[in-house]
């Protein structure tokens, strides 16, 4: 799933969740964000930032969910991600035993996953972490190797949001 299918998909309280982790705590990254959005659907940026808060998350979710808009949806997911829930990256990572530089950076992942390893870390993500949360990042390392895993594309098949409200 590419990042703007992710959008289009993506449970609203998870997106009002990325959003406005994005709006409150990177605030540059926001504001560039909606600087790109805004230029591609041919608005001003103040059209999006007068809006309330809820109605932001609305209008970011739908341009991000347009095809043109790839580049930006995965800008938005890794920078939320990489930020924003960092410890979750690094704990499925160490329980993959995928080598990483310590903040959830890898050089480079494994050809395969084990899919003993990928089911015990699922089983305590899910317990530790939002189901929607876990799965967002799931479909996001997906989009890191061509063609994804087929391990963890069997667990998204089988369950898209693996259990998210």
């Amino acid at each position: 799933m590419l990042a703007y299918q992710i959008f289009q998909t993506m449970p609203t309280a998870l997106a009002a969740t990325l959003f406005t982790y994005l709006r409150k705590e990177e605030r540059e990254s926001y504001k560039g964000v909606v600087q790109q959005l805004a230029e591609q659907q041919k608005m001003r940026p103040v059209f999006i930032t007068k809006q309330s808060p809820d109605k932001q998350v609305t209008l970011l979710t739908a341009a991000c969910s347009r095809k043109p808009a790839e580049q930006i949806a995965m800008q938005v997911l890794e920078v939320w991600l990489m930020r924003g829930r960092q410890e979750m990256l690094i704990d499925f990572l160490d329980r993959m035993n995928i080598k990483h530089d310590g903040t959830g950076m890898v050089e480079k992942f494994p050809a395969a996953m084990d899919a003993t390893l990928l089911s015990k870390a699922l089983t305590a993500m899910r317990e530790t972490y939002p189901a929607g949360e876990v799965a967002l990042y799931l479909y996001v390392l997906q989009e890191q190797q061509a063609g994804g895993w087929p391990e963890l594309s069997a667990l998204l098949d089988a369950e898209p949001w693996l259990g998210a409200e």
